[in-house]
């Protein structure tokens, strides 16, 4: 079998290709998730369709979203997003397909290509490390994620350069570096990593080739060109070539290593992470999107888990450079994994992430070429005796299966941000970013339920996790207001102010705040400190509160049936907005405490039939009218109200008095009857 495998290439491509779709076939049902709404549904230029394309090539990656113009250029996945909604709209299946496809494409590609490169080698070596790459679960987060075709194009683009240009100097066909220099700059346009992969082209053929020196460096100069053009683009259209010092991106909430103190810090906690990535090559579990604050603690180099990193990082450079000057081909493989992964590190310059299972995405390629490519070395030389080939083929059998399971399982947590969240919170509950975005699911939650009992306890996990994000980061501004909006919501006022007050340290004067302090105030009968800081808000001329700042002075006032301060600022309000039924209506409340009842009327016969308010509005213009003893108008307004509160106490009695006043008596009876009924109800409030 494993002969006919080997030389049937059609079915080999084929083996690669459904491999991919049984892996990640149950994505396509999903929707956008985590950063897919920065990407694709929430940035303006892929929102314009193809309009938007001149826009993405002359602005900075997520320009669309921030509106900053800095940080990362990579306008080709962004093209293909919008060429996407332009099509398919915000319908999620047809990106994810897409993806998947995507996916596939640089699957094969990789099997010719390592096919090509490893030419002299076992003939099954390609097809089996092009499998364990296509299964590996590490890549669910970039298959899941539409957003991560960076990385698929990137690499695909990437992989097809290098290819093109072994083919071309295999076949002596020099105009086919051309086409690897285009493919090369759409790698680059794709994802900035792929500068990295330009030592691969002298590489594969100082391996792989008998090609001297000084033909190597001629012919691989070409992609020097490329690179150049890239530099000039990014430098002329962009503000900044690197993250401007203002950016929430890079932060210490996402970066934990701009938490480390000192340089010892700073190294040892990037090696620590360094080693966690060997740790997730060989063992892919407990895996989550999120890497940030506190996922992986600051380590000093006294530290033996950076210390263990550090050295074996040492022994594989080591072995690299050893395996450039012996021609050992196993070395090519360490060369790509190390390269790509150098620029993830954060020790040559600092990223937006302490981490992530996406910078793994083309590293691992060049692990799995170097672990095939020493074993068939160590085979050769015979060194370990057990490393027979039947062995080796049932090993790798049963690690693409246990690959390709573990694949399909970690996919079903990317369905949407509510099952990615609420499950790896679970994995990193120690994440600060991690029990920030599990609050807002509940958060979510908790606004479209219903049911009072289901939604305080859905409120309460949120605070659960605000407080554990708190914890870890105190001086995350955010993470008050959260906490304010959970506490307003389950009406704990007493708690709402803590937490405002404690706000204040990191945002002091913030208006935000300030409003929902002085909410908390209202809320609390302490009027006067509610009125002290909606006055803030009324003096600021922000125009988020010109209307809102009045009509709750006004609240304040009438709460303290205070009626003449609470019509001045009612008044107000509605010359912000003089059609606003609140304001009309309690403006009517105020009138008619004060006896300005012609007034009252007015206000209270401009609430619309469907309003809320209505039926007490036309009951109080009956009331008014029995004080006036104009009977008739009287029951013309009760009777208005009856429709909407059939049976209503309060309108039963006055109309009996209206009833009464006109001397019908008959149907003042029929009126008590009908409030002794059992379909009565109380009176309005």
């Amino acid at each position: 079998m494993l002969n006919r495998l080997q030389d049937n290439f059609k079915i080999q491509i084929l083996l690669v290709a459904l491999l991919c779709f049984v892996a990640y076939g149950n994505t396509f049902k999903h929707s956008f998730v985590l950063d897919d709404q920065s990407a694709i549904v929430s940035n303006s230029f892929v929102k314009k369709g193809l309009s938007g394309i001149p826009d993405i090539w002359t602005h900075s990656y997520m320009y669309g979203y921030s509106k900053q113009n800095d940080e990362t250029y990579r306008p080709i996945p962004t093209t293909l997003f919008a060429v996407c909604y332009q099509v398919f709209g915000e319908n999620a299946t047809p990106y994810h397909v897409i993806q998947v496809v995507l996916y596939m494409l640089l699957c094969i590609l990789v099997l010719f290509y390592l096919k090509r490169l490893l030419r002299d080698f076992q003939p099954l070596y390609p097809l089996l490390i092009t499998l364990i790459f296509c299964v590996h679960p590490i890549h669910t987060e970039v298959v899941a994620n539409i957003k991560s075709a960076d990385e698929i194009l990137s690499l695909l683009f990437g992989i097809a350069a290098i290819h093109i240009f072994l083919f071309a100097i295999d076949k002596v066909k020099g105009k086919f570096i051309l086409l690897a220099v285009v493919a090369y700059f759409l790698a680059i346009t794709s994802k900035e990593t792929a500068v990295t992969l330009i030592v691969l082209f002298p590489l594969q053929l100082w391996f792989f080739r008998d090609v001297s020196v000084k033909k190597i460096l001629s012919f691989s100069s070409a992609f020097v060109v490329p690179l150049f053009l890239y530099f000039i683009l990014r430098s002329n259209l962009l503000d900044s070539m690197t993250f401007d010092e203002n950016s929430s991106k890079l932060s210490v909430y996402n970066n934990s290593l701009l938490a480390a103190t000192n340089f010892p810090e700073t190294v040892g906690t990037a090696f620590s992470v360094l080693g966690y990535y060997l740790k997730l090559i060989f063992v892919p579990s407990n895996l989550t999107y999120d890497y940030s604050l506190n996922v992986f603690p600051i380590e000093n180099l006294s530290n033996l888990k950076p210390l263990a990193s550090i050295f074996i990082y040492i022994g594989l450079g080591v072995l690299a450079i050893f395996g450039v000057l012996k021609k050992w081909g196993f070395a090519f493989g360490l060369i790509l994994f190390l390269a790509v992964l150098s620029i993830y590190s954060n020790l040559i310059v600092k990223i937006a992430s302490s981490g992530g299972e996406r910078f793994l995405f083309s590293p691992l390629l060049g692990f799995i070429l170097f672990v095939v490519l020493a074993v068939d070395f160590i085979q050769d030389r015979k060194t370990l005796t057990w490393l027979k080939k039947g062995v080796v083929s049932i090993l790798s059998l049963l690690l693409i299966v246990v690959f390709t399971s573990m694949t399909i399982q970690r996919n079903s947590d990317w369905k949407n941000d509510e099952t990615l969240f609420l499950h790896d919170v679970e994995v990193v509950p120690e994440s600060f970013r991690a029990n920030i975005f599990a609050a807002s699911i509940y958060q979510e939650k908790a606004e479209n339920t219903s049911n009072l009992n289901a939604k305080n306890s859905l409120y309460q996990k949120a605070i659960k996790h605000l407080k554990t994000s708190y914890t870890i980061f105190p001086e995350y501004d955010e993470n008050y207001i959260q906490l304010a909006q959970c506490y307003r919501n389950i009406g704990d006022w007493n708690k709402m102010k803590t937490v405002i007050n404690a706000g204040f340290k990191y945002r002091e004067n913030d208006l935000l705040l300030v409003s929902l302090l002085a909410e908390a105030h209202l809320n609390s009968n302490e009027f006067s400190k509610a009125r002290a800081n909606f006055l803030i808000l009324e003096k600021s001329g922000d125009s988020t509160y010109t209307y809102s700042s009045k009509f709750n002075m006004g609240a304040t006032y009438l709460n303290e049936q205070k009626f003449d301060s609470a019509l001045v600022w009612f008044g107000k309000s509605l010359t912000i907005s003089p059609k606003d039924i609140p304001s009309t209506y309690y403006s009517a409340m105020c009138y008619f405490q004060v006896g300005s009842l012609e007034k009252a009327i007015e206000s209270f016969s401009k609430v619309p039939n469907n309003h809320e308010t209505y039926a007490h509005s036309q009951s109080s213009i009956g009331t008014i009218y029995l004080i006036q003893e104009n009977y008739e108008m009287a029951l013309v307004h009760l009777k208005l109200a009856l429709l909407v509160v059939p049976g209503d106490e309060n309108i039963l009695n006055n109309m009996i008095v209206a009833y009464q006043g006109l001397g019908q008596l008959d149907k003042a009876e029929e009126c008590a009857q009908m409030i002794n009924s059992p379909n009565a109800a109380p009176g309005l409030q």
